[in-house]
């Protein structure tokens, strides 16, 4: 009995716990309903305000929202997410997964991960992307020191993802351009991911890009394939970044590609892409492409490449058939080559002739070897000929050479260059200028530029002004930023008509915005003669230039030096004292030119004319010496110009410089046998070879103007006056009726010591030589009240007539013959004439005043009359 009572008890305890195991079953089910119903409906919210807050701060995003719209067991979802200041934001992200394999694996498992609606918002600052309103830079520092101070550590839990899958569009700005982008992708990692597989899909508008690619993380390896279409007008907007670019045209490309990235080994690579047409504009330059083709082809690291049909226009218009080469792509090292023949039909102002374009070849070569390059660029260009506004232009074969290089990538590369350039010829209606050849050496390091510009024996022919210049070299250093060198230029010999004139050398000091130079022009002809040269040249937006010219006071003691091409010099001398100044200026369009010459103490003979001219001096001020216009009122002076027998004093000639073919003589004034002659104005003009001067006489001593004249040698005190009306010509001097006479009311006295020459050719006898006689012996001793002169040019001769009306002071030896019924001479006394007009016609050949006129004859170019 009693163990039927126990057993009875033991079954109701175990009823008992049975029945408080289930209840606290069903608490625990309670409990965990109202748990999983407050997550539901309150953890999104913790998750929104707390959480996620707490973990951007911790990682330095700033401004993290979200709109947690659901957690599950099976997925979560979360709307409007944006961070960064805006710059990424999220319409949507929705996680599915299981929670199984948590619990019985350590695996998140995520089936899908799905983010539509990405919003990226980038700008181009400084010429580089970054994101709208985020500082990348701050980011990347917070993370640097969170690392630091937070150590990683190794979870027990792994994830699991079988796919993720988004797409949105990138805005990329600047300024007020803006390029929208859309994107999608699908990415699909194994279990481990060990390998990943890629879709992306791409454009912009119409343009679009496709790519797949198989990555295997664990070998390193990769496979990819991506296929393009671009409209390139649609995409034009990108570039329209960079003001003023404009395209057309489409393009398709494919792509193929096999590699290892660590180490980097490519396996195989086949790239074709087709551009049926295609343009690019920027600034008026033209690139065009007419079913250019590129293809790469290769395996193992060895590429062959091959591209074409590309022509370019604007100051340019060149084309190029084909451009081919080839790359070897090893672990650490590559290298590079390639052709590019180059046709350019026209350059610039190069105007090159029709059927002769000019050929040009350009090899290049580079070679990358674990973080140093270098590469290496030959240019080799034809002989061809050319067109130039001022000239025609032929240029032999000439090369250039380039080479680059840096131990590292970050490094600036070091940049040497040399250039040989052929044989330069340029042909000018004016000038032939020829350099043998030229050469160029440079050296770039970084910012810093230094090399040297040069040539030898240069030629400059100007044929038609009969002028050379032989032996022109150049050595032309240069250096940036760094103060330029000075540079030399010298010419060797400069000759006019073989004739040589001296020597030139100078120095050249080249900077920004101005140069400035200096030269000295050694006169060979003159020793000892020396004209500096000097002057600057500004460029920028106040382009122009600046010479001056200066001749120091040099005396000039003979003329030797110009006697061997001049033979006329032989017999002359010729000293002076003599300085000048010449000026050149460009400002804008304009030229400015001015000169100043000086001639003083100047003295000059000839023995072949018998001519001497003493006391010259000259002053000349050129207002435009490019133009040969001077000043007005410039004057040549002298003190003493003997001419055979006659005599010229207190020269003086006011004169004006028009053109080179237009000489103004204002006004003249000479002292001339005791007396004065002047001039008018009268203009000179190059080409016309006949003038007409009147010269007005005033106080002439007639005795003097006779004895000037070769009459005879004559005393006296008596004056003339009047004017000679003069023409100039070809065949020198003659006078049209001019006139001389005395003041009416001043008698005078007149001696001719030799009337011989008077009767010289007339026959003895005949009443002509009687009258003569008479005259003559009248005119050894007269006192005349009025004399006139009549000057006239006929037949080659200048006939001279002369009346005067007086007495002879002394008896004559002549009696009347009543049976001859004419004065005959006696010895003896002879008869005293009470009153007497006596006229006396004389001629003297022209070929007396030949020597006198030889200069102007010259000059115009005139042949003597015989």
């Amino acid at each position: 009995m009693v163990l039927s009572v126990m057993g009875e008890n033991v079954e109701k305890t175990k009823d008992r716990k049975a029945y408080f195991r289930i209840k606290a079953i069903l608490l625990f089910l309670v409990f965990l309903a109202l748990a999983l119903a407050w997550a539901f409906y309150k953890l999104p919210d913790y998750v929104q305000d707390r959480v996620l807050p707490q973990i951007a701060k911790s990682y330095g995003f700033p401004n993290l929202h979200a709109k947690m719209r659901r957690i599950g067991m099976s997925g979560v979802d979360v709307g409007r997410l944006n961070f960064a200041n805006g710059a990424i934001a999220v319409d949507s992200v929705r996680v599915d997964y299981r929670l199984l394999p948590l619990l019985t694996r350590n695996t998140m498992h995520i089936k899908r991960m799905t983010l539509s609606g990405i919003k990226v918002n980038c700008i181009v600052k400084d010429n580089k992307i970054e994101l709208e309103n985020f500082d990348f830079q701050k980011l990347k520092k917070h993370l640097a020191a969170r690392k630091k101070t937070t150590p990683d550590k190794a979870s027990k839990y792994k994830v699991a993802i079988d796919e993720v899958v988004f797409d949105g569009l990138l805005n990329l700005r600047k300024g007020n351009d803006c390029y929208t982008a859309h994107f999608s992708a699908i990415i699909k990692p194994d279990s481990d991911f060990k390998k990943i597989d890629i879709k992306l899909t791409s454009g912009i508008g119409s343009a679009k890009t496709e790519a797949n690619a198989l990555l295997d993380l664990k070998k390193c390896a990769a496979q990819i394939q991506v296929n393009q279409y671009a409209n390139l007008k649609e995409v034009e907007g990108l570039l329209r970044l960079k003001k003023g670019i404009e395209l057309s045209g489409s393009l398709r490309a494919a792509l193929k590609s096999s590699f290892t990235w660590k180490p980097f080994a490519l396996r195989f690579v086949e790239l074709n892409v087709k551009v049926p047409g295609f343009s690019f504009i920027k600034g008026g330059e033209k690139v065009a492409a007419d079913k250019m083709i590129f293809k790469a082809l290769g395996r193992k690291g060895k590429v062959n490449f091959m591209t074409g049909n590309l022509h370019f226009t604007g100051k340019a218009e060149a084309e190029i058939k084909q451009i081919s080469g080839g790359m070897n792509i090893q672990t650490d090292r590559l290298n590079i080559s390639c052709n590019v023949p180059v046709l350019v039909k026209t350059l610039g102002n190069l105007n090159l002739k029709a059927g002769s374009p000019l050929q040009a070849q350009c090899d290049l070569n580079g070679e990358y070897k674990s973080g140093a390059w270098n590469a290496a660029a030959d240019l080799s260009i034809q002989p061809f000929n050319a067109v130039l506004p001022f000239g025609q232009l032929s240029l032999s074969k000439t090369v250039f050479a380039l080479k680059t290089g840096a131990d590292d990538l970050k490094s600036l590369p070091l940049v040497s260059v040399k250039a040989c350039v052929g044989a330069i010829n340029l042909a000018h209606k004016l000038m032939d200028v020829k350099v043998p050849e030229s050469k160029l050496q440079a050296v770039i390091n970084g910012r810093h530029v230094k090399g040297l510009a040069s040539f030898e024996n240069g030629v400059i022919d100007c044929s038609k002004f009969k002028l050379k210049v032989d032996g022109v070299s150049l050595k032309c250093p240069f250096a940036y930023p760094d103060r330029m060198p000075t540079a030399a230029i010298d010419c060797k010999k400069i000759t006019w008509d073989n004739l040589l004139l001296g020597r030139l050398s100078g120095k050249i000091n080249t900077g920004l915005p101005v140069s400035t130079y200096s030269a000295i022009v050694a006169v060979a002809p003159f020793a000892g003669m020396k004209i500096s040269l000097s002057g600057a040249v500004k460029t920028g937006a106040a382009s122009g230039f600046e010479l001056k010219a200066v001749l120091p006071k040099y005396r000039i003691t003979t003329l030797s030096g110009l006697a061997g091409k001049f033979e006329m010099l032989r017999n002359m001398t010729f000293s002076a004292m003599c300085e000048g100044t010449a000026l050149f200026r460009k400002s804008g369009e304009k030229i400015y030119s001015t000169g100043n010459f000086k001639l003083s103490q100047g003295n000059w003979s000839s023995k072949d004319n018998d001519m001497r001219l003493e006391g010259v001096s000259l002053s000349l001020q050129l207002a435009d010496l490019l133009k040969l216009r001077s000043l007005p009122n410039q004057k040549l002076k002298f003190d003493r110009f003997e001419a055979g027998k006659m005599l010229v004093t207190a020269g003086e000639v006011d004169f004006q410089i028009e053109s080179p073919k237009s000489y103004l003589l204002e006004k003249s004034s000479f002292g001339l046998c005791g007396g004065h002659i002047y001039t008018h104005a009268m203009r000179i003009k190059t080409g016309r070879h006949n003038y007409r001067a009147i010269v007005y006489c005033d106080g002439i001593v007639l005795s003097q103007l006779i004895e000037s004249l070769g009459l005879s040698r004559a005393v006296g005190r008596g004056k003339v006056l009047g004017r000679i009306p003069v023409r100039l010509s070809k065949q020198g001097i003659t006078f049209e009726k001019g006139y001389l006479y005395s003041v009416p009311g001043r008698g005078n006295n007149l001696k001719l010591l030799d009337t011989e020459a008077l009767m010289k050719n007339v026959p003895e006898n005949t009443r002509e030589f009687t009258q003569l006689d008479i005259a003559g012996e009248a005119l050894k001793d007269f006192d005349y009240q009025w004399v006139k002169l009549y000057l006239n040019t006929a037949d080659g001769e200048l006939k001279i007539k002369m009346k005067l009306d007086g007495k002879p002071a002394n008896a004559l030896p002549f009696t009347y013959d009543n049976k001859r019924k004419m004065f005959v001479r006696i010895k003896g006394k002879g008869a005293k004439f009470q009153g007497i007009r006596l006229d006396v016609n004389t001629s003297i050949p022209l070929n007396r005043l030949m020597h006198i006129s030889s200069k102007f004859k010259k000059l115009t170019g005139g042949v003597p009359r015989k």
